[in-house]
């Protein structure tokens, strides 16, 4: 039975779980790759991972989702039942949606796009907070919707801009030129 996922894993002695290196995960060759479902307790990124032949990686889980090392992928989209704690520096992605069941943190190294991506579309939950941080710009090119939780937007080296509707109690935007959510 497994229970919980440790990607980056160098080894593969945890008791009832997956342990996929980044050099496992290289070895995979798709459009698309999912990790994980809501049978899944869990998720951790031990060691940076960058799956080298794979457009769009997919993490799902009914527990936490978090990390001590960065992901590297053009698209990427997370659902979680709980927690989604991806704060580490070392991320860098470019497309990136999630649903999640419980708070959501994601911080990026460079710009970022709130996208589409598989069947996950923007950021969706019921009533819960979502922080998204990038060190360049922030595009909203699809939609927020958490209900009545707070939404914070960051692009400490860029714009926060998207046309795209955002449904939120509360809306905190930073950005180190302007803000342009239409």
């Amino acid at each position: 039975n497994i229970d919980a996922i440790d990607l980056g894993s160098a080894t593969d002695n945890a008791a009832n779980t997956l342990e996929l290196s980044d050099a496992e995960l290289d070895t995979v060759t798709a459009v698309s790759l999912q990790i994980g479902d809501n049978t899944i307790s869990g998720i951790n990124v031990s060691t940076a991972i960058s799956p080298a032949n794979v457009d769009t990686l997919r993490l799902d889980a009914n527990g936490d989702i978090t990390q001590a090392a960065g992901i590297t992928e053009t698209n990427l989209a997370v659902s979680s039942g709980a927690n989604i704690a991806l704060t580490n520096t070392g991320n860098n992605v470019t497309n990136f949606a999630a649903s999640h069941g419980a708070a959501l943190q994601f911080a990026n190294n460079g710009d970022l796009t709130i996208g589409n991506i598989t069947d996950l579309v923007g950021l969706t939950s019921a009533n819960q907070d979502a922080t998204i941080s990038a060190t360049g710009s922030l595009d909203v090119a699809n939609g927020i919707n958490i209900g009545n939780a707070s939404a914070t937007l960051s692009a400490s080296g860029g714009s926060v801009t998207g046309a795209a509707n955002v449904t939120a109690g509360s809306l905190n935007a930073t950005a180190q030129n302007e803000i342009n959510l239409n």
